[in-house]
């Protein structure tokens, strides 16, 4: 059975929405720059980040039109020339409340799968869900109602206490006329997507906390002397694996050992074009072996074809063409090496490309 997907621009669009429902602003800034390199618009984005107003509220959609606003004015200074899209339109709606109103009760309608919703316990919320929301938005033609919907799916995704809503707009994404797997892609992929970032935000933090134990190692050391010290930290130890003992609680099956590298899997085709792919899920084997769980990706087909490659360690510096790599698939993106902006060279002992902007590269044979 072939898995059904969602296109690599939705992707790198729907990850921007749930970026800024999230209010990560700097990590919207670097998935911007990637969804402008990706194929996305600048209308595009414009729009998604307005109909999110929405869903989030004016204060997060307007930050995240002027992360938007910022990156276009720095990559216009860069010499970077984006994409502007579709040109704005405005709706005729916009000029006649009745017209908005019929034709946003008519969208909410087949928004809920065909039957007629009235929120009567409050008109107001009623009369600007389907004359604002379901009229003057949707009446924007930059986007369909399927890709509308996925944009909402992706906000409210990244959100707290919106869960009777997520699980709503999923079946809406679907009576809008996308098809169920595709939604499933979607949400598996941002849950992924999600899970990454969260691994990466204790480490913002962790020099703080070490310089913070040690001093107060030290501050004990020299109050207590030595023999009082080892005393109190044993005693401290033994009262840490009682508590642990006595509250034992159990997770559900996530990420513990963390936290992991980024590695870069660099492999040439048949016909010895280069490839890169980011890699979330790798470790040490033994001393001579490294182990990486691999899906199906154009890398997997190279290593098909030729069984040599390099891992590299992604980096802060490479931060924004690490991601990239991560995010577009070569199958899809002939080009995708030339966008990531890396120096490329054959690697001296195994027949696949060396990334020159990595400080250390491990040649590798599957």
């Amino acid at each position: 059975m072939i898995e059904e997907t969602v296109s690599q621009r939705m992707l790198l669009l729907c990850d921007c929405a749930a970026l800024a429902a999230r209010g990560d602003l700097q990590r919207l800034d670097v998935a911007i720059r990637m969804a402008l390199d990706g194929g996305v618009s600048v209308n595009e984005l414009k729009d998604a980040f307005a109909q999110l107003y929405a869903y989030t509220g004016f204060p997060r959609s307007l930050n995240a039109l002027n992360t938007l606003e910022h990156a276009l004015s720095e990559r216009e200074s860069e010499g970077i020339a984006d994409n502007e899209g579709k040109p704005f339109h405005r709706p005729a709606a916009w000029d006649d409340a009745k017209l908005a109103l019929q034709f946003g009760t008519d969208m909410q309608t087949r928004d809920e799968g065909g039957t007629p919703w009235n929120y009567s316990f409050c008109p107001q919320a009623d009369y600007y869900m389907k004359s604002h929301l379901f009229g003057d938005i949707f009446a924007c033609d930059q986007f369909t109602p399927a890709e509308r919907e996925l944009i909402t799916v992706s906000a409210l995704s990244a959100m707290d206490g919106v869960t009777p809503q997520f699980e709503g707009h999923k079946e809406c994404a679907v009576f809008m006329g996308n098809t169920k797997g595709r939604v499933d892609y979607l949400c598996r992929w941002l849950e992924e997507k999600n899970n990454r970032y969260q691994q990466m935000i204790p480490l913002k933090h962790l020099h703080v906390v070490l310089i913070y134990l040690a001093v107060i190692n030290v501050v004990t050391f020299f109050m207590y002397g030595i023999d009082k010290w080892k005393d109190h930290y044993s005693t401290r130890i033994n009262r840490l694996f009682y508590n642990i003992k006595n509250n034992m609680k159990s997770f559900k099956s996530t990420a513990w050992i963390l936290p992991q590298p980024v590695l870069i899997i660099g492999t040439y085709d048949k016909n010895g074009k280069p490839n890169a792919m980011n890699a979330a899920w790798g470790g040490q084997w033994d001393m001579h072996e490294i182990i990486i769980s691999l899906g199906s990706h154009a890398t997997t087909d190279n290593l098909a074809e030729n069984p040599e490659f390099t891992v590299t360690f992604a980096t802060a510096d490479t931060m924004i063409a690490s991601d990239y790599v991560g995010i577009v698939s070569g199958r899809n993106t002939p080009d995708k090496m030339d966008k990531a902006g890396w120096t490329l060279e054959k690697a001296p002992n195994v027949n696949a490309p060396v990334f020159k902007e990595f400080p250390m590269t491990l040649g590798s044979r599957r």
